[in-house]
């Protein structure tokens, strides 16, 4: 199962996400779909709500191929730029927030998936991550590394969410997954606990729930 999420705050926002539903059918199947969400923007300051939907999916893209998939549709709709420095308003936003339950990242030199031919056959998804022992030895590391670290594992225990995953945000990469802001953001989980309210954050064990329950955004998203 792959969970994205889709916001828009300018033009006809509903139409957007219509637009983006429709186009992320086209390379996958969409398996559910959550109530539209309003919500004020978050990070920075607009006079411009949002729309704001959850989905679930299937699809054969392996996570980079998804990703750029979900950027040549927010392309095509119409978002001129996607910056990882500053937000503003936009068009459409799909972000990818969990790829079956993966914990992914790759930098912007990462050698986990090289440039290929079309007409190479794809990797599959355990070559894609280079087998899960490499993974596992990975997150050791990090884990050896990382005095933040700890602290998520005690939020399994029921401590307080830190502000950041370290795993994941100590650098700037092309694609990490589970999204490293989602448990942060009320617009992500109020949509997503009503499609998937169990699934489970494969690093911080909690479910959509009990990370809602835990959120420190103060903001609260309403249904349309």
């Amino acid at each position: 199962m792959r969970i994205l999420s889709i916001g828009t705050n300018i033009g006809d926002r509903e139409r957007n996400i219509e637009n983006a539903v429709k186009a992320l059918g086209e390379i996958g199947k969409v398996t559910a779909i959550s109530p539209i969400y309003t919500s004020e923007p978050w990070g920075f300051e607009s006079e411009n709500g949002f729309y704001n939907i959850a989905l679930t999916m299937e699809s054969e893209l392996l996570p980079l191929d998804l990703l750029r998939e979900t950027q040549r549709i927010e392309k095509e709709l119409g978002r001129t730029a996607k910056t990882t420095t500053e937000y503003a308003d936009r068009v459409i936003d799909i972000d990818i927030i969990d790829y079956d339950n993966q914990i992914i990242k790759i930098s912007h030199q990462s050698s986990i998936e090289p440039p290929r031919p079309t007409d190479t056959p794809p990797k599959t998804g355990g070559e894609y991550l280079d087998q899960q022992s490499t993974l596992n030895s990975q997150l050791s590391a990090l884990n050896n590394s990382s005095p933040v670290l700890g602290e998520v594992h005690e939020v399994g225990r029921g401590k307080t969410l830190n502000s950041k995953l370290s795993i994941l945000n100590s650098q700037r990469s092309l694609l990490t997954l589970p999204h490293p802001l989602m448990h942060l953001r009320n617009f992500v989980l109020y949509p997503l606990a009503d499609i998937a309210p169990e699934w489970v954050h494969p690093i911080l064990k909690l479910t959509t729930l009990e990370l809602k329950a835990k959120s420190e955004d103060k903001s609260i998203p309403y249904k349309k």
